[in-house]
């Protein structure tokens, strides 16, 4: 019988348990994408809590993303060198998100340009993209590359590509935001093609043995958008191109009012929790590597049962370690009780001032 609590690997690094901090935006970052002496806090409060594995917030791979970490020069190795020694103290491994956000964040490049695959208005910012050539496409390819390669070199113990929540790679995969009629389009595989392409060329940079994760929407839920059955397919193309485990989310970052939205509020009957399970169990019965399951994890009765009677392996968690860093850690030490988080969202009002910030936490 599996438990949260089991010793397992993914590649070559060791996780402490089944549990994994999910990349959460935390709006800390000064405005070229350095670290603050906040994350240092963060993610040593995270690593002494007992998380089996961190995944950092987004970091942007052509520019800093908004008020996130930077990827996209030399120049932050050494800076997350600390960082990465700090979460190693701990015993726990860290793994960098790598992202570009294009028109879902705003993030000018190419003489102030924002790029997309089509020149689609994006649905929540209003943002529409200039369409890429295919020099561009190359460009991007070969900067999540760099970025990893940095990663790397910085001492984390892998990168994960964020391919989910309306970001570039995720609407590179909508047929919403794709509309392309070349190798980059049309299909479900074309579509995918870009993010088939950063991993081949990822793999070439850091070796076979690195660990690259991926996270995916199961569905982008909005109509016209990434279907379950087509992201069952881009996981499968994903395993063939060695990425090592995927993490399984849905919807678009901003759209936290909406039906379907990914920081779903009113948790606290387990029926409403764990939202995307249906889905994720459902892509992790068509491939061979672990998934990963985020959204409304609270309860570890029925997170255990999850592990137990789906082909899902791990569980993530944003708002709650954010609530308790330590929430892995209480329980392993047998109090059972579900996280703390009240899953009221105030954690993100006003976020872009002051970062994200449980306004609960000092009252708990």
């Amino acid at each position: 019988m599996k438990s949260l609590f089991d010793e397992t690997k993914l590649k070559n690094v060791k996780l402490r348990n089944r549990c994994i901090r999910s990349a959460t935006w935390e709006g800390m970052a000064d405005e070229r994408g350095h670290l603050t002496e906040t994350h240092d806090t963060i993610y040593r409060e995270l690593a002494t809590g007992g998380i089996g594995l961190i995944i950092t917030g987004m970091a942007g791979v052509l520019g800093p993303s908004t008020q996130m970490f930077g990827i996209y020069d030399d120049v932050f190795i050494d800076e997350y060198k600390t960082l990465t020694s700090s979460v190693h103290r701990h015993e726990a491994p860290i793994v960098m998100q790598l992202a570009y956000e294009g028109s879902q964040g705003g993030s000018k490049i190419s003489g102030g340009k924002v790029w997309g695959l089509s020149a689609v208005r994006q649905r929540t910012t209003g943002i529409t993209p200039k369409e890429m050539t295919t020099g561009d496409i190359k460009a991007v390819i070969d900067s999540f590359a760099e970025a990893a390669e940095r990663a790397k070199k910085a001492g984390f113990d892998g990168v994960q590509l964020h391919a989910a929540h309306g970001y570039f790679l995720s609407q590179c995969l909508s047929p919403y935001y794709n509309r392309r009629t070349d190798e980059y389009g049309v299909t479900v595989q074309g579509r995918a093609r870009i993010l088939y392409e950063v991993c081949e060329q990822i793999r070439e940079r850091v070796g076979e043995e690195y660990l690259v994760m991926a996270k995916v929407n199961c569905d982008d839920l909005f109509e016209g958008g990434l279907t379950l059955e087509d992201s069952i397919k881009v996981c499968q193309g994903l395993q063939e191109r060695g990425v090592a485990a995927i993490e399984v989310s849905g919807g678009q970052a901003p759209e936290r009012g909406a039906k379907h939205a990914i920081m779903r509020t009113k948790l606290e009957k387990p029926e409403r929790q764990s939202y995307f399970c249906r889905q994720a169990a459902r892509i992790a019965e068509e491939i061979d590597i672990p998934v990963v399951l985020v959204g409304g994890n609270r309860d570890p009765k029925l997170l255990n049962k999850i592990i137990n009677t789906t082909p899902i392996e791990y569980i993530s968690f944003s708002r709650p370690l954010i609530r308790e860093p330590h929430l892995v850690q209480r329980w392993q030490s047998g109090d059972l009780t579900s996280s703390s988080c009240g899953s009221c969202n105030r954690c993100m009002r006003g976020a872009r001032r002051r970062g994200v910030v449980c306004t609960f936490r000092d009252k708990s």
